[in-house]
């Protein structure tokens, strides 16, 4: 298995795979939503604000994920992983570990102060995410799950209470995602 960054001219491949990842696990909705959102991210990939990170052996994605950057109020900077999937053949076989791992490394030597994602606590919990309230950390929209809004602390700064309103980048900047 190899990581890599991915291309921009990646898009249709890139938004297939989460597509089919997300209609196994989620359903067709899902699945179209995710399509569209990684679709837009990959044409966009070539802007420093998003990052696209892909698993992949023998021209096959097994993985993919997404950094993109949010801005706050205060001028402090983060980035947001999402979303991450792994297809569902080859689940099991730690490749979104492998896959988080690179993207906290790579978070590290950007010197971003911490790292966002909204997704299943249960699941991100394994790599030091922990639930932050959107009182402490706002999000760019109101979450329709609260309880997947979690923050890993990067730099020894201790991240106490930003306010809002926080920027995303365009792809995220819909309250359907949130």
């Amino acid at each position: 298995m190899n990581i890599a960054h991915i291309l921009p001219n990646e898009k249709k491949e890139i938004s297939n795979f989460f597509y089919d990842v997300f209609f196994q696990s989620e359903g067709k909705q899902e699945g179209l939503t995710l399509q569209e959102l990684t679709l837009q991210l990959t044409e966009q990939i070539q802007d420093p604000l998003i990052l696209g990170i892909k698993a992949h052996s023998n021209n096959e994605i097994l993985g993919g994920l997404f950094l993109t950057q949010l801005q706050f109020q205060e001028g402090i900077r983060a980035s947001l992983l999402a979303p991450v999937g792994v297809h569902p053949n080859h689940q099991g076989k730690k490749i979104g570990t492998h896959l988080i791992e690179y993207a906290v490394q790579y978070i590290k030597s950007q010197e971003t102060p911490f790292l966002m994602t909204y997704g299943d606590p249960k699941y991100y919990s394994r790599f030091g995410f922990q639930w932050v309230s959107t009182q402490s950390i706002p999000s760019p929209h109101p979450l329709s799950q609260p309880e997947g809004w979690l923050l890993k602390e990067i730099s020894s700064d201790m991240i106490t209470e930003l306010k809002g309103p926080v920027q995303c980048v365009e792809p995220f900047n819909t309250s359907d995602l949130w």
